[in-house]
């Protein structure tokens, strides 16, 4: 249990450092808004692509077969999750402001910014190669169902109809710079294609600062938002993004068969906290911002705690 107990600290506290240092750093004043703007937009235009296109050409397609029931089972799960809370939530939330917010809250994890770490930090390179290989079908995803959610659960005035909405899915999903990424590395995949060497080292340092950045500016983010007003609805979503839905989803990946490595990515896909882009979308498309903040913050707060303990268990059961 000790063992179990160590191995749990060391992979969450490395990620939670660089989190809770980007938080400090933030209150410090060191960072202004306009460079944590910055440092996103290169986080996910050019850091995380780096990262994506590696993993992808540097994969074999036997691997990715392999690979292919967690795929499904990982496409399914987040399938059930955004259906079930599209039923669930309109029951308790009155206002199409909030309804949007919650749903996209309770379904679509921060898979890209702390997911990535976790899995490092869990299971090693194999482990970050795997989740590079769920990439293109979870954000796929992810912006379908959050734009289906966003763009039902508006006022009605806002509502920019079908059209508006499957437009806005194939725009999202096609200028995705993660999945562009994905599939640009494909080639490199399926024919064996070596990357010439110094290309493969300009993306390894491209790639290599994904992760600090990334942990350091969600920090830095979160640092400025408050929980006021609303936390009836934010914190009902956020125990069910960090605590019930990843029971669920790690006890039916278990009884279907998933162990080890497979679990553990199943966890840490459905136990990240609610991801910095829901935020983002949800005050671009009329939902409610603050809302969408909130459930944000309070993921990322309690984060920690359930992913220790996710770790810690699944350690003592011999699940991982």
């Amino acid at each position: 249990m000790w063992d179990n107990f160590l191995y749990s600290i060391n992979v969450i506290l490395p990620v939670f450092i660089l989190v809770t240092l980007g938080y400090i750093l933030k209150r410090l004043n060191y960072f202004t808004d306009g460079f944590l703007t910055t440092s996103d937009k290169l986080v996910f235009n050019l850091f995380l692509p780096s990262l994506m296109f590696l993993g992808t050409a540097g994969s074999r397609i036997e691997e990715s077969a392999e690979r292919m029931p967690l795929i499904l089972f990982a496409c399914a799960g987040i399938t059930i999750s955004f259906v079930l809370s599209s039923l669930v939530i309109p029951l308790f939330a009155r206002e199409n402001e909030k309804r949007g917010a919650m749903i996209q809250g309770s379904f679509r994890a921060n898979f890209s910014i702390l997911g990535m770490p976790l899995a490092a930090a869990l299971f090693g390179q194999n482990g970050m190669t795997m989740m590079v290989m769920m990439t293109p079908f979870v954000m796929i995803l992810y912006n379908i169902y959050s734009v289906v959610a966003l763009s039902i659960f508006v006022p009605r005035e806002k509502k920019p109809g079908f059209a508006g909405t499957a437009g806005n899915i194939i725009v999202r999903t096609l200028r995705n710079p993660l999945i562009i990424a994905v599939v640009l590395g494909l080639p490199f995949m399926i024919w064996e294609i070596p990357l010439p060497g110094f290309a493969g080292d300009s993306l390894g340092y491209l790639a290599d600062a994904t992760f600090a950045v990334s942990l350091i500016s969600l920090g830095a983010n979160i640092s400025g938002m408050k929980i006021s007003g609303k936390i009836k609805y934010s914190l009902a979503v956020s125990l069910v993004k960090v605590v019930i839905l990843p029971i669920i989803m790690v006890v039916s990946a278990y009884l279907l068969g998933f162990r080890g490595e497979e679990l553990g990515l199943v966890f840490v896909l459905f136990g990240s906290p609610a991801a910095v882009a829901s935020y983002i979308m949800a005050k671009n498309m009329g939902s409610d911002g603050e809302l969408a903040g909130q459930i944000l913050l309070i993921t990322s707060m309690l984060c920690p705690v359930t992913v220790f303990l996710g770790v810690f268990i699944l350690r003592s059961l011999g699940w991982l």
